[in-house]
């Protein structure tokens, strides 16, 4: 149990909910353990007696077993709302704990990663962690309580009839059912833990399949991903097989060994002239006593579950973050714009996909960069807002290192049109205003007429109000890039990224956002990345970029002229 202590912490919220609930599982293992064999035991013998008890007192004495079973119903209703109510808070709380957790992750950590894997850790691992932190703990105090209640009813039977001594006997078998939950408990964590994997596997199958519904029809690959999908499944079955089967064996072994117990009292007792008045409340007390140990059993299994699930939701919680935000942030209100690169290397784990940049960019300046796929211009802009870390050099704005910047801070000084844009499945009025939840209708209506999104948006069916579906599936490539530079124009960042972000226009649509940008990227420090060479007649300076280098540097007709990479590049174009 020591290893969900921690996790405790999050039933503070809840805490009298659930010592309240504590208290009436007590209640009900109390009124199991003694409470049921104790009223059996005073009322049969008069009941039954030789002489005929009178009306009323008949009544009296039938009254304490359904008084003994409503003190039972209740506390055990009770403990169980209660508990699954702390539950369901404690989720919510663990699930959000861990979401947050994967908001703040650098983008490296998503590269050993797979989304759906990641789902699986939210949904289902924390799921199994609830499951521990409430009524196993329920458990931890119930079971133990009509255990010790069972036993002191024996001992109290012992003590006042000696003929059931041999009661204190059967309870010898206790420490045998050890044998049985230590051994399950140690199968059933191996394939809990494998059973959790493969549910990862699963998800992530199913959440790359629903990404990819254009492929999958386009290449004919229905068949195919069923059948994938269909063996993940089959595998997962048979792990889940594998966790049912130590899960169940050990409530009947523990049965067996109860039913060994019981008949060796009933031996014993009809040996010892025990009368049947007192034989019935001994065997409820001795099932009473045996089954907090089948109990024991689940419990022991469903703790060896829940570990393996702690054992994944901390491979997030307690993950370092690599881009830590300093203890002393520099202010930053909003950047003049300067960058610079200080001898900058950088690799996502292999080899280097950046060597010793050194380059500067003044204020204001707008910058192109060149060069085929794979050269590493993106991954020179990714470093600015510090996606990522360079793992040797610097990369500075207004001179001070991103490193000594609050990345929020930084962050909100740089906007970023890239080639694809992530849409929520939310309206077009929201999808805008992500950079800037604050702003007026009047600069919502600005931003989206300076985008050439204001058009499109008119037509459709809700105007700003039109849902736009997972990922923007019900807009097209173009409309997509406007509405992703329309949110440019609204956050009015002093720095700019363009990531081919004309990329997915036609040629008159294009002709109109170049119009857009040349207004949009006045006066502030722009970089484009750009294939398509026509977005570069507003670039101040162009680099060139080739395996990781930057080979050259300068106006289009100097490149032209005197660099044959670049000459390549442009020609191979037209």
């Amino acid at each position: 149990m020591k290893r969900f202590w921690p996790y405790f912490k999050l039933l503070k919220p809840v805490r009298f909910h659930f010592l309240g609930g504590l208290l009436f599982g007590v209640i009900n293992g109390a009124a199991n353990g003694f409470g049921l064999p104790y009223a059996t035991q005073k009322v049969l013998p008069e009941l039954f007696s030789e002489v005929q008890p009178s009306t009323g007192t008949l009544l009296a004495y039938l009254s304490i077993l359904p008084a003994a079973f409503f003190i039972r119903g209740i506390s055990g209703f009770v403990n169980t709302y209660l508990m699954t109510y702390c539950g369901i808070r404690v989720l919510r709380s663990l699930q959000t704990d861990v979401y947050s957790k994967i908001q703040h992750l650098p983008l490296t950590d998503f590269h050993g990663w797979r989304t759906g894997d990641l789902m699986a850790r939210v949904l289902g691992d924390t799921g199994r962690l609830q499951a521990v932190l409430t009524s196993t703990a329920n458990s931890l105090l119930r079971q133990p309580v009509t255990f010790i209640a069972a036993i002191s009813y024996l001992i109290y039977l012992s003590i006042i009839y000696n003929e059931l001594v041999f009661v204190l006997v059967c309870l010898a078998l206790i420490p045998a059912m050890v044998g049985p939950v230590r051994f399950t408990g140690r199968k059933l964590l191996h394939r809990a833990r494998q059973m959790q994997a493969q549910a990862g596997n699963v998800s992530a199958c199913l959440q790359e399949n629903m990404l990819a519904v254009k492929e999958v029809r386009l290449f004919n690959l229905q068949k195919a991903q069923i059948s994938k999908f269909h063996g993940m499944l089959k595998v997962a079955q048979k792990l889940q097989m594998k966790v049912v089967k130590y899960s169940n064996m050990l409530g009947p072994s523990v049965e067996f060994m109860s039913t060994i117990g019981l008949s060796i009292a009933i031996f014993f007792a009809v040996r010892s002239g025990v009368t049947l008045e007192q034989i019935v409340p001994l065997i409820i007390a001795l099932y009473m006593s045996y089954q907090p140990l089948r109990n024991f059993g689940s419990l022991h299994n469903q703790l060896k579950s829940g570990l393996a699930s702690v054992e994944r939701v901390e491979e997030i919680l307690d993950r370092v973050d690599a881009l830590p935000d300093p203890d002393e942030p520099v202010a930053l209100d909003r950047a003049q714009g300067a960058v610079e690169f200080r001898g900058v290397q950088f690799s996502y784990g292999g080899p280097d996909v950046l060597h010793d940049i050194d380059e500067q960019i003044a204020p204001g300046e707008i910058v192109a960069l060149v060069g085929p796929s794979g050269a590493g211009k993106t991954t020179f802009a990714n470093l600015i807002p510090r996606l990522y870390e360079a793992q040797t050099g610097q990369v500075l704005v207004d001179g001070v290192p991103v490193q000594n910047y609050l990345k929020d801070d930084l962050r909100q000084q740089i906007a970023i049109v890239p080639q694809d844009p992530m849409l929520f499945n939310d309206t077009v009025r929201n999808n805008i205003l992500i950079g800037r939840p604050d702003v007026t209708e009047e600069q919502l209506l600005f931003a989206s007429q300076q985008a050439y999104a204001d058009e499109f948006i008119g037509e459709l069916d809700h105007g700003w109000e039109t849902l736009v579906g997972d990922r923007g599936i019900r807009l097209s490539g173009g409309q997509k890039q406007r509405i992703a530079i329309a949110r440019a124009f609204l956050k009015d960042a002093p720095v700019l990224i363009l990531d081919e972000a004309t990329s997915s226009l036609d040629s008159e649509s294009e002709a109109m956002i170049q119009k857009a940008l040349a207004r949009l990227v006045e006066g502030r420090t722009t970089l484009i990345i750009a294939h398509r060479f026509s977005t570069l007649k507003i670039a101040h300076r162009i680099m060139v970029f080739e395996a990781g280098r930057i080979i050259a540097t300068g106006t289009h007709d100097d490149l032209f002229s005197r660099n044959e990479r670049y000459r390549s590049l442009y020609e191979h174009q037209l």
